[in-house]
């Protein structure tokens, strides 16, 4: 159930992501977004990030500046980008 809630919140069709979506909900929900959506873009070998990561990465993409400046969080070999309203993942 909370993959489904995921793909909602993130208003995911299998390729793009909202970031916009995020915004007002609850930090546990944007962390939770955030776990499935790089679930799915999963590769093999990368370590995945933790919770409390997960939700400092929430805190430095949704709600804290204008929407239309670019974000970014990461580590793990990867970049989250937060770029004209969309999640973007890219590798190191």
């Amino acid at each position: 159930m909370l993959a489904e809630l995921a793909m909602i919140d993130l208003q995911w069709d299998g390729v793009h992501a909202s970031a916009a979506a995020l915004d007002s909900l609850p930090l546990r929900r944007q962390v939770n977004a955030l776990y499935h959506w790089l679930q799915w873009q999963q590769r093999a070998g990368v370590t995945f990030p933790s919770q409390a990561q997960l939700g400092e990465w929430a805190g430095q993409l949704f709600r804290q500046k204008p929407a239309d400046r670019t974000h970014q969080a990461g580590g793990h070999d990867f970049i989250i980008e937060r770029r004209n309203n969309r999640l973007e993942l890219m590798w190191k």
